[in-house]
């Protein structure tokens, strides 16, 4: 049998780390009255650019220039308190028998979180 390796996406497939990011943008921008569960579903599998273009139109304005940077530094606390494996997935991967492999196309110091 030839060797198989199987290929994760990272963020919404092993760590369900879609919901805190969004929480950090509830955090950072009480403007945005929406849940976090609707702007996962909202913003899922876009890329940041895209989202905060998108959050600019819907608040009417310009994000400060330091909101990226303070972004990432909400994410990041969210990742370290609350970030969880997604449900079945830790047995799933302790009973793959195949070579595995994470793939994110998330920052680095963030991918860190899920390893």
């Amino acid at each position: 049998m030839p060797d198989i390796c199987v290929i994760f996406d990272l963020d919404g497939t092993l760590v369900d780390s879609e919901t805190l990011c969004n929480q950090a943008f509830l955090d950072l921008l009480p403007e945005l009255s929406d849940p976090a569960e609707v702007l996962v579903k909202r913003y899922r599998g876009k890329k940041l650019s895209a989202i905060l273009a998108d959050i600019e139109h819907r608040i009417g304005g310009s994000l400060p220039d330091t909101f990226e940077n303070n972004d990432r530094g909400r994410v990041s606390e969210l990742f370290a308190r609350d970030l969880k494996p997604m449900p079945g997935v830790v047995a799933m991967l302790d009973n793959l028998s195949h070579y595995k492999c994470v793939a994110s196309s998330g920052p680095p110091a963030l991918t860190i979180f899920g390893s």
